[in-house]
């Protein structure tokens, strides 16, 4: 489930920063040097699947070069996103137990945490994993957009989940998420979408032609007003990926 929430957190990545702010691309040396296929990655009980979590642990401080964890850093980060201290204690303590080789201990990390955090509302995806484990967007998310919080009347607390995929049904969110699209030229002011310009912001190795089709064709659909529009795209795309993303 944690491959599937990174594939959407990077599509929300994709539809909200430049292509200068874009830092994903620092994972792609982790596919290519574990020989995963990013398009089609599997969660398994193997040396590859287990190469790669090391190699995005490391290029996030979570190990150090010696396959050691950085337990400090890990408490830092996580306190960011869980208000539980009693939670984070727990994920520091038990997962970042030292297994027999680095490898192993990123693999047991990733499973412990995927375990010990709190479901969101549906019940489906951890909260947290997508921001901290894979690539800990920096808390500029809020700052950005600022003018939007303010404008639509969101919760912070709301706008800050929809980095995790969680994504309330609210029409404060539902203005903020137009605002947004509008602020990156997703949507127009009469909520119509650039569908060229998306399709140039999700071009990226990790998110296949198919996957973009999928949402492009399935998701944009002209509904009774813009930022119903903005939501129900988001909703969708989100559904999409947890449903064609192949995670066996």
């Amino acid at each position: 489930m944690y491959v599937q929430t990174f594939i959407f957190s990077l599509l929300l990545y994709h539809l909200v920063h430049t292509q200068k702010q874009i830092s994903i691309q620092r994972y792609i040396n982790c596919f290519t040097t574990s020989e995963i296929n990013p398009t089609n990655v599997r969660i398994a009980h193997d040396k590859k699947f287990k190469k790669f979590l090391l190699c995005v642990n490391k290029v996030n401080g979570i190990q150090h070069t010696n396959g050691s964890f950085a337990k400090t850093t890990i408490e830092e980060k996580l306190s960011r996103y869980i208000k539980s201290a009693e939670i984070v204690t727990s994920v520091v303590n038990n997962c970042t137990q030292e297994q027999e080789t680095p490898e192993e201990s990123a693999y047991h990390y990733a499973k412990c945490m995927h375990e010990l955090l709190p479901p969101d509302d549906e019940g489906t995806i951890r909260l947290s994993i997508i921001n901290f484990y894979f690539f800990c967007v920096k808390d500029d998310f809020v700052e950005r957009y600022s003018d939007c919080i303010n404008t639509s009347g969101v919760d912070e607390e709301d706008a800050k989940m929809l980095q995790h995929g969680n994504i309330v049904d609210k029409p404060q969110l539902k203005q903020f998420l137009f605002c947004i699209n509008q602020q990156n030229n997703i949507q127009d002011r009469n909520g119509n979408f650039d569908t060229d310009l998306l399709r140039q912001k999700l071009k990226n190795p990790i998110l296949s032609s198919d996957l973009v089709d999928t949402l492009i064709n399935k998701c944009i659909i002209h509904q009774a007003t813009p930022q119903e529009s903005a939501y129900q795209f988001l909703k969708c795309s989100r559904s999409s990926i947890m449903i064609n993303t192949d995670v066996s």
